[in-house]
């Protein structure tokens, strides 16, 4: 004996597809035998009624002559043999037939003999005139025009009543002066509560001048106001509690300041 290993002789390709389509024999009888089989199906249900399209006109005509047809309440859903058969199952189509309709092109007509009218009447009307710079006025010069004011500038300060205080006369009138300022001075609007017996109760400034000591000496002049006293109803000498409202404006003379307190001039 030998010490070598023989090897075994190798499949050739004929006996490997052999062994393949013996396997898949096997599969294919085991799954014919093994498998479950198919359960018969149970039969179709049919109902005891039935409903039949009634298509042949013999047959419709049997079914009008039986008498349980004859029920009104049968007929309440839409059918042709009751009153939705005349209404409106039963109708004729509408034919529109379509025709091919063409128009020939009618084109606006140009009128020729106004064409260029209103150019030429208005041409006709134009008259050119010569540009003469010499005619226009000449504009202003800058500077020439001083400011004036409306009101001169030295006139006397003056006060005036506004309102209901205006009905009311004046038992003394209130001394007036004028202030030296470098601007004119605007009007000092004092508000004014006079009582029944003609005496200030209370002062309000409502626009200032540009000067407080004039606005405070129109404060001081409005309290030392005296008016004329209101008569009482029926005689009484009981307290008026009545409150008469009104504005004072005070108008004030600007005067020129000293030439001491003028400004230096400017370098």
């Amino acid at each position: 004996m030998s010490g070598t290993l023989k090897e075994p002789p190798r499949w050739s390709a004929r006996r490997w597809l052999y062994a393949l389509l013996a396997a898949f024999a096997a599969q294919v009888g085991l799954l014919l035998v093994l498998g479950l089989r198919p359960h018969p199906l149970p039969p179709p249900f049919r109902p005891p009624t039935r409903i039949v399209p009634a298509s042949d006109p013999r047959l419709e005509r049997q079914i009008a002559l039986l008498p349980w047809l004859r029920d009104p309440t049968l007929f309440v859903l839409p059918a042709p043999q009751s009153f939705s058969g005349r209404a409106w199952l039963r109708f004729a189509l509408l034919e529109r037939p379509l025709r091919d309709w063409s128009e020939p092109p009618r084109w606006l007509e140009f009128a020729e003999q106004p064409c260029g009218t209103a150019f030429t009447e208005h041409a006709r009307t134009i008259t050119n005139r010569p540009l003469i710079i010499a005619d226009l006025p000449l504009p202003p010069l800058t500077g020439s025009m001083l400011p004036v004011p409306n009101q001169p500038v030295g006139q006397k300060s003056r006060v005036r009543l506004e309102g209901d205080l205006a009905a009311r006369a004046w038992r003394a009138a209130i001394p007036l002066r004028g202030w030296p300022h470098t601007e004119v001075l605007t009007n000092t609007v004092v508000q004014l509560a006079v009582d029944a017996e003609g005496r200030p109760v209370a002062t309000t400034l409502l626009a200032e001048s540009g000067l407080p000591a004039a606005d405070l000496y129109a404060l001081r002049e409005a309290a030392n106001a005296r008016f004329e006293p209101l008569r009482r109803p029926g005689g009484t000498r009981a307290p008026d509690p009545r409150l008469t409202w009104g504005r004072l404006v005070f108008q004030w003379q600007t005067l020129l300041p000293a030439a001491g307190n003028a400004p230096g001039p400017t370098p």
